[in-house]
């Protein structure tokens, strides 16, 4: 439920899902497993790009996965079918420092924090 509710979160404030063929998750199906929850990107002012990721917790506190999120993982981790031109956005922003990694909390109960 968590990643379905940050994509909601996300595409309200203005923001294109990039990853996933831009198809925000559904509330009915599972999340898509492993690798970068999302890549957004929005057309206003800075930051252009987003990296985001989601995790379940009840308590608030959450482990990412060794190295994940780190510049050098999400470059390893971004989709081979992201399009040419938003490949070429999200590390252009990631060399230039101006793009955003975001961490989402689902506490299992619907609710949660989402940015």
């Amino acid at each position: 439920m968590g990643e379905f509710q940050a994509d909601q979160v996300m595409a309200s404030k203005g923001y294109v899902k990039l990853n996933h063929d831009g198809k925000l998750i559904d509330a009915m199906h599972p999340p898509k497993g492993k690798g970068i929850d999302g890549i957004w990107s929005h057309p206003g002012p800075p930051p252009r790009y987003v990296v985001s990721e989601t995790k379940f917790s009840t308590t608030g506190n959450y482990k990412l996965g060794k190295g994940q999120m780190t510049d050098a993982w999400i470059k390893k981790n971004i989709p081979d079918n992201l399009s040419s031109e938003a490949r070429a956005g999200i590390e252009k922003a990631m060399n230039k420092g101006t793009h955003q990694k975001k961490y989402d909390t689902d506490f299992g109960d619907g609710t949660g924090i989402f940015w």
